[in-house]
């Protein structure tokens, strides 16, 4: 098989040479070029012709987000971002927003160090990448700057519960769903993504400004609340447990085996009937017990379209296994969840 071949774009000579090294060392991934700037990667693009993009964020001339769009106009390509910028709310969302594959956090202190701890995520996620459905991948636009109208009054235990759960290229889906929903949403949204739990805050912060409901980062022990979208990462499990005086209450667990799995089979076994399942695109087999379980307890389940999903596996995988009630085009999904939440049961 032939390498994959990556260029790597970050405007300091010694991350180019870790980020290098670091992927060089894989013998499935050659690196073909670097760019110290946004212009240079454009320019370079064209020479080397790559599979994937590392990109950093802040870089003079042009900046990251500014290339990923110029990227995504005139040559679509994999990116993932490599930045220090992760707790900026409103970098990480756009970027995310605008299509990249994922934004990979670059630490602080000793780089060569850190960034050694990181290889193994890095490398996978440029590997993954390069399997991408590149043309699937579709930035998402808003059609005003934030919901005036937006519920700002948190609700009660919520009767009704919709989780969803997707892997790596799946914020860019999660992002176009939540805000699409109707601002008298009254229900709850549990959805689990591939993101780096410590982005997930500064995601979330910005998320909210200009989502129609309440979206807040999942934490430990804190209570399911009507009006909200409670967003986690995939590297965490999740439960919900019943406190015996009414209230649903979150918890995380450090388990990282079959996450989404286990967020549908908690859902199924504490809200039954009242609950649905999602499962939008991604890698692997995760969710599908876990549909089964809402399956059995009288929910119900959809899937992303395949033609849809930038990473097919996933909605293949449980469309196949014949345990999903509808299959629907993402753009789709937004009004049938409001159509379940308001029909009465």
């Amino acid at each position: 098989m032939s390498k994959i071949n990556v260029l790597v774009v970050d405007d300091a000579s010694l991350m180019q040479k870790v980020l290098g090294r670091i992927l060089a060392e894989d013998p499935e991934i050659n690196v073909v070029g670097y760019a110290k700037n946004g212009l240079e990667c454009l320019d370079k693009m064209k020479k080397y012709n790559p599979d994937v993009i590392s990109l950093d964020v802040d870089m003079p001339l042009m900046d990251g987000l500014t290339t990923i769009k110029h990227i995504m106009i005139e040559k679509p390509t994999p990116t993932v971002v490599v930045s220090s910028m992760s707790q900026t709310g409103r970098i990480t969302f756009e970027a995310l927003r605008l299509g990249v594959i994922d934004f990979i956090s670059k630490p602080s202190g000793s780089i060569s160090i850190d960034m050694e701890s990181q290889k193994e995520v890095l490398r996978n996620r440029i590997k993954l990448s390069a399997g991408i459905q590149i043309e699937k991948v579709r930035r998402v636009w808003f059609k005003n700057n934030g919901f005036k109208t937006k519920k700002e009054t948190i609700g009660p235990a919520p009767e009704k519960i919709v989780a969803i759960g997707t892997s790596l290229g799946g914020p860019n889906t999660i992002i176009r769903i939540v805000s699409s929903l109707s601002p008298n949403f009254n229900g709850c949204i549990l959805a689990m993504q591939e993101i780096d739990p410590e982005i997930l805050p500064a995601f979330c912060s910005y998320f909210d400004e200009i989502a129609p409901v309440k979206v807040i980062p999942l934490e430990d022990n804190i209570p399911l609340k009507n009006g909200v979208c409670y967003l986690a990462s995939t590297r965490c499990q999740l439960e919900i447990e019943d406190n015996g005086r009414g209230d649903k209450i979150l918890r995380l667990k450090k388990s990282l085996k079959n996450p989404i799995s286990s967020m549908f089979s908690t859902v199924a076994s504490l809200f039954g009937e009242k609950s649905m399942g999602i499962l939008l695109t991604g890698i692997g087999r995760d969710g599908i017990d876990g549909l089964k379980s809402i399956i059995a307890a009288g929910g119900k389940t959809v899937a992303q379209e395949e033609k849809c999903c930038v990473f097919p596996n996933l909605t293949h995988c449980a469309i196949k296994e014949g345990i999903i009630h509808e299959v629907l085009p993402d753009n789709e999904i937004p009004k049938f969840i409001m159509d379940w939440i308001n029909l009465s049961t």
